[in-house]
This record gives C-alpha cells, sequence and structure tokens, in this order.
C-alpha cells in the first residue's frame, strides 16, 4: 500500500469543536459539570488507555482530580457529548497518577499502534493542545501570563 492510501488518523477530527458555544464561560463550566461528558486524564502527554479505548472518564469524576489540574475543552461528539481533557502531570510518575489503576498511561506512539482510529484522534488532539498550554504560559511579545479561553 502507498503511503498516499494511508490515512493520517491524529488529522482525524471526530469532534464538533462547538465554535459558536465554546466562547461562553457558563456553556463550558455547564458541560463540564454534566455527567454525560468526558473527561480524558493526560500524564505528561500520556493518555490514560484500557485495551483498545481512551479511557474516558465521567466528567463526575472531575472530584477524584487535583482542583488546579488544568482542563480543556476538545469538542462535542456524535451524540453531542462534551469531551474535555485534563492534564495530571502533576503527579510524579504514571502509576501514582489518578486512575492509574484501571488502565496505563500510554506513550502516544504505542497508543497509535492499539488505540481505535476515532479515539486516537481525540488523544492527539488533548496531547497537542495540553502540551501547548504547558509551554507557552507567557506571551511571546510582552511576557504577560497567558490565559485559557474558549475552553482552551
Amino acid at each position: 500500500m502507498s503511503t498516499a492510501d494511508t490515512l493520517c488518523l491524529f488529522a482525524a477530527e471526530p469532534l464538533n469543536r462547538a465554535s459558536d458555544e465554546r466562547t461562553k464561560p457558563e456553556w463550558i463550566a455547564g458541560k463540564l459539570a454534566d455527567p454525560s461528558s468526558m473527561l480524558l486524564p493526560v500524564w505528561r502527554g500520556d493518555p490514560l488507555v484500557t485495551g483498545d479505548k481512551a479511557a474516558f472518564l465521567s466528567t463526575a469524576a472531575r472530584g477524584e482530580f487535583p482542583a488546579s489540574a488544568p482542563v480543556v475543552f476538545l469538542g462535542l461528539d456524535w451524540k453531542g457529548s462534551a469531551v474535555f481533557a485534563i492534564d495530571v502531570s502533576q503527579a510524579p510518575s504514571p502509576d501514582s497518577a489518578p486512575f492509574a489503576d484501571i488502565g496505563v498511561y500510554m506513550p502516544l506512539r504505542e497508543a497509535a499502534s492499539r488505540v481505535d482510529a476515532d479515539d486516537l484522534a481525540i488523544v492527539g488532539q488533548a496531547r497537542w493542545l495540553l502540551d501547548w498550554h504547558r509551554r507557552h504560559g507567557f506571551c511571546a511579545v510582552c511576557g504577560a501570563p497567558s490565559e485559557v479561553k474558549d475552553g482552551g
């Protein structure tokens, strides 16, 4: 098979970015409080994986994470459920990160060969967005702290 026939799984976009709604802080807060919304834990760029799936938890589990853990809104799935990612990198190791007992915080390269395609696209988006925020904490022009807006 030629590389032209190979789909770049990280380039897929199974989520609706909800451009019209994500600018409303109260809408984001409502989705984060909705137990039908999903939360993907990520430790230093490695998503929590169970079997061949990303370990999406109900946002009802938010209380199990440190209050200071950064959360970003990724989008809405085909059912309209919100999908968020939470950065649990403050844990000293993946084994000590929240919910490590239900799966493994898997390096993205390894996850690429194990996780199903739709989940992999979401995992890739979670990783780059959380990584961008981690690396760009300050404005490159004026040095002011960067602010997370529009859910991420």
